[in-house]
């Protein structure tokens, strides 16, 4: 008993230290200059957009031209659909606890896998799989 309540207490401190670690990282991202935005990855970029939505982010993706226009009104409800980039996906549901690569004769299918809080307990889960690039179906 005494463990389990250890164990709790335990993941509830690295759940609040990589909260505020979030939360600093992305202060550092909003407040970059446009020209500081222009170094940074796509991928990365729509890391910090997913949690902060900073209205710079969104505009340095949009002018790269990163995202199709028709997947931002997706992104800021925090959707997805099928076709949609990997690149929008990560822009509106954020980065994955995991994601497992398969390589086939037609090309790379990937499974991005999203657990709330980090644990992974299959009935909590999300699982979306993307066929080269774009989204082909979805689970929870």
């Amino acid at each position: 008993m005494k463990r389990c309540v250890m164990e709790i207490m335990l993941r509830s401190i690295v759940i609040i230290l990589l909260s505020g670690l979030i939360v600093f990282l992305n202060g550092c991202i909003s407040t970059m200059s446009p020209e500081a935005l222009k170094s940074e990855d796509s991928y990365d970029l729509c890391k910090y957009y997913a949690s902060s939505k900073s209205e710079n982010v969104k505009l340095e993706l949009i002018w790269r031209g990163a995202i199709p226009d028709n997947e931002w009104p997706l992104i800021e409800k925090k959707l997805i659909q099928l076709g949609m980039s990997e690149l929008g996906l990560v822009c509106s549901w954020g980065i994955p606890n995991q994601i497992n690569k398969t390589v086939v004769r037609w090309g790379t299918r990937k499974q991005w896998i999203y657990c709330p809080y980090g644990y992974y307990n299959s009935h909590d889960c999300q699982y979306v799989y993307t066929d080269n690039g774009k989204i082909t179906a979805w689970q929870n």
